[in-house]
Parts: structure tokens; sequence; C-alpha cells
């Protein structure tokens, strides 16, 4: 039965044989809510509906290096005719202010929120309009810059992180996904690494705040227990990392490679014999998972 389940998954063809990739570079300062992005497209396609936010200023726009006319935005789509079905290259750098942290409950939370930033904690959801998002999956490259004190993450590999001046972390996805979620905070990060013959390393972690990390090492444990006790009935475990994310937000919610959850949530003591195997279940059903 597991051998037929890994035969089907490995069978997918991955949203279409080349989704769009996105290479972005984003600096984000949560003091002053700001953002500057700049981004890289490249797609196959003879049209694009693009969306951004319309409070996210573009001063700079090219299609295939040749620059166009900076166009007056009421919308979050931007229509883009291309010459024929490409390969074309997008360039693109925008910058603006994100929204505050707002004092939302849960149900508000599911709503779909915008994008907002807040020394506390920012959430920038997928799907929000923060990145040009092709309307379809895509793979991604995010270069993530904040100010010294704040750390942040997306899904996916991490390739490298620095906290000389300031922090920088570079996350690569590649398989096709359906967006990308950011989460930053002023994190204390615990890490360990265990080793998988015949696999990367698998990297588990907890980004959680100072008066919470104390919880940090019965969380790798569990996390590590799972995702041990789910391999071995499922299949290996899909990605090479899994993080545990406080939240400032009454967050529950699982993406590729990690959960992120409120702030208050961790600390209740059943949460790590129930809700934890939940969310590391959702790594093989859900997050990234999807039907031929």
């Amino acid at each position: 039965m597991t051998r037929a389940l890994l035969l089907f998954l490995s069978a997918l063809p991955a949203w279409g044989a080349n989704p769009p990739h996105l290479d972005l570079e984003l600096s984000l300062d949560p003091d002053t809510r700001t953002l500057a992005a700049e981004a890289t497209l490249d797609l196959q396609a003879n049209s694009l509906d693009l969306r951004l936010l319309p409070s996210l200023r573009l001063t700079r726009l090219a299609i295939d290096g040749h620059a166009l006319a900076l166009p007056a935005r009421a919308e979050a789509v931007l229509h883009l005719d291309l010459a024929g079905a490409g390969p074309h290259r997008l360039e693109m750098r925008y910058q603006g202010v994100l929204g505050p942290l707002p004092d939302l409950d849960h149900k508000e939370v599911l709503a779909h929120p915008p994008p907002m930033a807040d020394a506390r904690g920012s959430f920038l959801p997928a799907s929000s309009g923060w990145y040009p998002d092709p309307g379809k999956p895509f793979s991604y490259r995010l270069r993530l810059r904040l100010p010294a004190g704040q750390k942040g993450l997306a899904p996916g590999t991490l390739v490298s992180a620095s906290e000389d001046n300031g922090y920088r972390a570079e996350y690569v996805f590649a398989q096709a996904a359906e967006g990308i979620d950011l989460m930053s905070g002023p994190y204390v990060v615990s890490e360990r690494l265990i080793d998988r013959p015949g696999l990367p390393p698998l990297r588990l972690r907890t980004w959680f705040y100072a008066d919470m990390a104390d919880l940090a090492p019965a969380y790798l444990d569990d996390s590590a227990r799972y995702i041990d006790r789910y391999s071995k009935l499922i299949g290996p475990y899909p990605f090479d990392a899994f993080s545990v994310v406080a939240s400032p937000l009454p967050t529950g919610f699982g993406m590729p490679s990690l959960t992120y959850l409120g702030r208050d949530v961790p600390r209740l003591p059943f949460i790590r014999a129930t809700s934890l195997g939940h969310e590391v279940l959702h790594n093989w059903w859900g997050n990234g998972v999807i039907p031929d």
C-alpha cells in the first residue's frame, strides 16, 4: 500500500511541465512596516494576469529586458500581453507600506487577511498580493532581509542564514507551490539536525518568543518522533525541514514544512500529544500534495 502511494505521488505532473519560477529579493522593516522588493518571473505564456497589491508602487517593469511604461494602478490584477509563448522574463521593482498588526479573532484570521507588519510579528499570507503572483503554481527562491533583532522564514529549503548587519536568509521551494507565506518576528530559534540515510539531513526548528523558548526541546523531540513514526507508516517525509513557528495572531495554520501557531497555543498541555502530530501529517496530506 505504501509503495503504491509513493508511485502515485512520484507520477504527479507537478502542476505542469514548466511552471513559472519567481526569484524574489525582499527587504522588510517591521518597525516602519515598509517593504521593498526586486522580482524576476520566468514563465511561458502569451499573456499574464499578475496579482500585486495596488498599494505597492511599481518602480520598474520590464519584459525580456525591455522596460515598459509604469501603469497607473487601481486594481490588484495587472494584465500584460507577451510576444509569443516565450519563454519570457518579467522584471519588477516595487515598494510600499504594509498594514499594521490588527486585533483579529481566529475566524477573521481565516478570512484572507492582507499582509501585515509589526515588530511583535509580521505575517504576509500567500495570495495576499505582497509578491507578483502569476495566478498559477510556481517555484520560487526568496532572499529575505530584516533588521537586527528580527528573524523570518518561508516554506522551503533553507539555503543560507546570517545575522551580520541584520538578518538575511535564503529559501528555495523547488516544487510548484500555490503561493508564498512569509513570517517574521523577534524569534529565538532552536535547531536540531537529524541524519537520514540516503536523504538530506532533516532540519527541525522552533521559532519561539523569548518567554516561551523553554518549550523548544520538547517540541523538537516530538516533531522528530512524529516524522519518524509517520515516515515508517506512509513513506519518506516530503521535505527537508519542519518548523514550529509562534504567531502574534490566533493562528493554527499548516504550510509546507512548517506550522504557524498562535503564541499561546504551544503552552497548552495537550498540544504536543495531539495537534502537533496533526500538523506534521499535513506535510503528506494537504500541504502541496495534490490529486492528479
